[in-house]
């Protein structure tokens, strides 16, 4: 899409994504993401949260990481 309208990607414009997938690393120009880390989510929203809630406690705020996947989308990984 960005060709079509001359704009190259690092010359003109960087691109970060969401939610790293197996697709972003295998496009034309493999995209740097943010990963979230979905699993550990899951585990401390099922085990954890769900424990804090059937014990009659208030659960806890958890913060979790996000990664940063830099491939070549972005200038940050550039020469």
């Amino acid at each position: 899409m960005f060709a079509e309208h001359g704009i190259e990607i690092l010359d003109d414009i960087a691109l970060i994504g969401y939610n790293d997938t197996p697709l972003a690393a295998g496009g034309a120009v493999p995209l740097t993401t943010i990963r979230s880390p979905m699993h550990e989510m899951g585990r401390q929203a099922a085990v954890g949260l769900l424990m804090e809630v059937l014990a009659g406690r208030d659960p806890k705020s958890v913060v979790l990481e996000p990664e940063l996947n830099l491939r070549s989308s972005s200038a940050l990984t550039g020469p």
